[in-house]
């Protein structure tokens, strides 16, 4: 899942334009500060002797949407994406933050699900789909998608019932792909965010149904759901001739749901009522809409981005954030 980089043109010429920059500013950096990946770019450019400090990629996300909004102390954080490195090694996506501009909480997020070939799941939603069920559905599963060339589906089966090149994900960003796969909508992508993009276009926003899906709260308190238990409705929805925007109206309306159900045990720990949403899965209208309107409802505030994109482009700013309290902390 994780790529190993090597040194190419790119990074000589991102590291070429760091010392342009410092130069022209007349700047002398004192600390570098990169995403927790041990392999991410920008770790490769740092200054040797200038210390470097990593910042976990879902609390960058939170704390840039802290920082737009001028909140301070603890708030509850709605981080919805694809992909970050998460601090057990594995790959997060589903994640409800309890957080401040130093430190988080990981106090609830969407159970692992498994990615057959790793970054080929990501290709193929389909295996996304295969995996994300398999736990519960079995070997069933090889009959998800009758389209799909018998032999390609039976290597995926192979994978999943040996666990090799089984990645383990949190993702929010799977789930979607799981739901249009199985919905025919995308099973195959051939650009970034396409089978998500392209489940909310065909999704009904009037739909308000909720499929029932129970929450796991362990003895500290953390919550946790998952995928199998709201997927394996869904597709029983589809198969009983309910039509794809119907259930794909429904799929958003139950995570706005569910979120919010997390969101108001996290609130009451944290004791505070704003609840920021960032990640890539916000810029989908229909979740972010469903999800405000929800918390609102339940008496809670949500936050969203206003200056930067609620996408990755909003981590930057979130890592210098965290940078800069700690860094103003510990001196």
């Amino acid at each position: 899942m994780w790529r190993t980089w090597r040194r190419s043109k790119t990074l000589d010429q991102l590291d070429d334009v760091k010392r342009h920059l410092l130069g022209i500013l007349g700047v002398t950096p004192s600390l570098f500060v990169a995403d927790l990946h041990p392999g991410t770019l920008s770790s490769r450019i740092a200054d040797a002797g200038v210390p470097l400090l990593r910042v976990q990629h879902h609390h960058s996300h939170a704390a840039a949407c802290m920082a737009e909004n001028r909140l301070e102390g603890k708030t509850v954080c709605v981080v919805y994406d694809g992909t970050g490195f998460g601090e057990d090694g594995t790959v997060w996506g589903g994640e409800v933050l309890i957080a401040d501009y130093q430190r988080y909480e990981r106090f609830g997020n969407l159970s692992p699900m498994l990615m057959p070939g790793g970054d080929a799941a990501i290709l193929h939603p389909w295996r996304m789909a295969m995996g994300a069920l398999f736990p519960n559905a079995g070997e069933t599963v090889m009959d998800l998608f009758p389209a799909i060339p018998a032999k390609a589906r039976e290597a995926v089966l192979d994978l999943l019932q040996s666990g090799v090149s089984c990645v383990r994900t949190s993702g929010m960003g799977r789930l979607f792909d799981c739901l249009s796969a199985l919905l025919g909508v995308c099973t195959y992508r051939s650009y970034e965010g396409q089978p998500a993009m392209l489940l909310e276009a065909i999704a009904d926003p009037t739909e308000n149904g909720i499929y029932d899906t129970p929450l796991d709260i362990a003895p500290d308190g953390r919550v946790s759901w998952h995928a199998h238990q709201l997927l394996a409705p869904m597709l029983s929805d589809f198969r009983r001739g309910a039509g794809a925007s119907a259930v794909a109206g429904r799929f958003h309306a139950t995570v706005a749901a569910i979120t919010t159900r997390i969101a108001i045990r996290a609130a009451e720990k944290a004791n505070c009522g704003t609840v920021c949403l960032s990640g890539g899965c916000f810029q989908n209208a229909i979740l972010t809409d469903k999800t405000a309107a929800s918390l609102t409802a339940a008496g809670l505030r949500p936050v969203m981005h206003r200056m930067v994109p609620p996408n990755d482009e909003s981590i930057s700013y979130g890592q210098l954030v965290v940078a800069g309290m700690r860094r103003e902390v510990e001196c």
